[in-house]
Order: structure tokens, then C-alpha cells, then sequence
């Protein structure tokens, strides 16, 4: 499932988990949400979303990265996962430290 990100924040819109707070089901398609979606921190218009090209999220304790587009073996992700779909218990496999430790490095969608 696919990402679109906000070009004016960078708030990230993911096809599996929707967008409850605002009535679009997990599982809607970007295709199928409503023409008149605003993003929900800035209010920009669905027509500033874009594809974002690669992010890598890092562990702030011991800076292993992963990349989005390439994932990662060691951590039992596949390329193209979404970091907002990764399971909440998921734990670095280097130091053991929780997801909310990591954060986003760099996130190149323009």
C-alpha cells in the first residue's frame, strides 16, 4: 500500500491505516479519498499531497537506519514498507530500544 505526504508539512497520509480521525477507513486508496480531503495538522488541499521518493527513520540510541525503499533483513522489513504501518512493538535489532525511539533522518518528497 502507498504513502502521500504533504508538501507544505510533511504529515503522511498511509493507504493501510486511512485516516480514522477524518472518516477514510485503513485500506482506502489515496484514488478514493474525497476530493475535498485537507491534511489534518496544516488543512492544506489534497492536491498539495505528493509521493515521497525515500525516507530513512533512525534509532536515536545507537543510529541504526532503515530505509523505506530498500528495508531491512536484520529488522524483518521488506522494501517499500511504510514506517507509520510498522507494528508499535517493533524493537531495534541492535540495541533493542522501542519504534518510538527512532525518527525520520531525511525525508526527500519534493
Amino acid at each position: 500500500m502507498g504513502r502521500f505526504v504533504c508538501g507544505i508539512c510533511g504529515w503522511t497520509y498511509s493507504e493501510e491505516s486511512g485516516c480514522p480521525e477524518m472518516g477514510i477507513a485503513p485500506g482506502t486508496p489515496w484514488d478514493s479519498v474525497p476530493g475535498d480531503f485537507e491534511c489534518p495538522d496544516c488543512s492544506a488541499p489534497r492536491s498539495e499531497f505528493v509521493l515521497p521518493r525515500s525516507r530513512v527513520v533512525v534509532c536515536t540510541m545507537c543510529g541504526f537506519r532503515l530505509d523505506e525503499s530498500k528495508g531491512s533483513e536484520k529488522a524483518g522489513l521488506p522494501a517499500g514498507f511504510v514506517w507509520e504501518d510498522v507494528d508499535p512493538e517493533f524493537r531495534c535489532p541492535v540495541c533493542g530500544c522501542a519504534k518510538n525511539i527512532f525518527k525520520v533522518l531525511r525525508e526527500a518528497h519534493f
